[in-house]
């Protein structure tokens, strides 16, 4: 079952078995949509934002809307790691680029301390990269900072209830759609192990940073190489894995295993 841009949000029924991510029991499939078991009332948010408006606008629209208290909000990787082992979370809402960190590294971390805790992503470029690694660490949506206030609110009960959730930005064009299709359907797709390493380990730490979102100038910078370089390795990798552009390079990489983590 593909995805479906029908909808303000479409939920992805077709890889919840898929894919590593804890979510509330739906009590049945339909129409391509998870059917949760019960709406929940005060739904506990964590919100990190980097920038202060954002973050100010999330927090009024929680508070207003009633049903949603906030923990807190934060700009940051580290608070908001301090508040979730201090408080308890029902939702996290964060940005990819935090203060200090990747807001997807900050899923990353946050599910592996609080299993059950529920994740939203708002990216500002909605790159595959950020859709295929945003499911990767375990987030339950993954929305454009576009996305308008009942929308999101909508999506903050929906993932509390257990669904897995677009936005039709995300998913504006056919070629998008079934780029995400593919991408989500071969998350857990047994590979055969390869009997050698083709890549070098430079070629490595840039699949690498590939899949933690990063472009190639923020390659470039962290390798301290040109950015001109960062594509000669991107052409040698593409050559050397058969692969026709980054995402699935990165992919490639990420289920045999060569690259495991996500985090810096």
């Amino acid at each position: 079952m593909g995805l479906s841009a029908s909808q303000e949000l479409a939920p992805v029924a077709a890889v919840v078995n898929r894919m590593a991510i804890a979510s509330a029991s739906p009590s049945r499939v339909a129409g391509g949509s998870l059917v949760p078991q019960s709406k929940r009332t005060g739904i506990r948010v964590l919100l990190a934002e980097s920038i202060p408006l954002v973050r100010m606008g999330l927090h009024n629209s929680l508070e207003n809307c009633g049903g949603y208290a906030v923990v807190a909000a934060v700009s940051t990787y580290r608070e908001a790691l301090q508040i979730l082992q201090r408080e308890s979370v029902d939702v996290l809402i964060a940005c990819i680029e935090l203060d200090d960190q990747s807001g997807i590294n900050l899923v990353h971390a946050a599910r592996r301390q609080q299993p059950d805790l529920r994740c939203l992503l708002l990216s500002e470029s909605e790159s595959e990269e950020e859709l295929y690694m945003a499911f990767k660490v375990g987030a339950a949506g993954y929305f454009s900072k576009m996305i308008a206030p009942e929308p999101l609110l909508k999506a903050v009960q929906q993932v509390a209830d257990g669904c897995l959730l677009l936005s039709t930005d995300v998913l504006m064009t056919p070629r998008r759609r079934n780029r995400a299709d593919k991408m989500l359907e071969q998350m857990d797709q047994p590979l055969p192990e390869p009997s050698y390493l083709p890549l070098s380990n430079r070629e490595l730490e840039v699949v690498k940073l590939i899949a933690q979102g990063n472009g190639n100038k923020h390659i470039a910078q962290g390798l301290g190489i040109s950015d001109q370089t960062v594509k000669n390795h991107i052409t040698a990798i593409l050559r050397k894995l058969g692969v026709n552009d980054r995402t699935h390079a990165a992919i490639y990489a990420l289920q045999r295993g060569w690259i495991s983590d996500v985090q810096t």
